[in-house]
């Protein structure tokens, strides 16, 4: 497999929730290009449960979305923005949708 994205970032910026190695507490995702798509693998722990089984907490959901989108398809680019089309699937099945707008900072 190939290295993540996030093997690639610095030891100064490597405290983020969603993928920080440097964060005890966080979820730890590591993203991969798979051909033109992003993808990232998360289980989660009993914890995030909503109490129903094989349900968890709209938060956990959007805050993977927020942090990698679990899996990402480029929309557009236009100048320094980056328009990424996100899903979150559980066993086959796509559970929620977004999109991401990144933007690169200037030099």
């Amino acid at each position: 497999m190939s290295i993540a994205f996030q093997d690639f970032y610095a030891e100064k910026v490597s405290h983020c929730h969603g993928c920080g190695r440097n964060n005890p507490a966080g979820h730890h995702l590591k993203s991969y290009w798979a051909g033109d798509e992003t993808i990232a693998k998360f289980l989660p722990k009993p914890e995030y449960s909503d109490g129903v089984p094989h349900h968890v907490h709209g938060g956990l959901i959007a805050s993977l979305l927020d942090y990698h989108g679990i899996k990402g398809t480029l929309r557009s680019m236009e100048g320094r923005k980056v328009w990424v089309d996100l899903t979150l699937s559980a066993d086959g099945e796509v559970c929620a949708t977004g999109e991401m707008l990144a933007v690169r900072y200037q030099q």
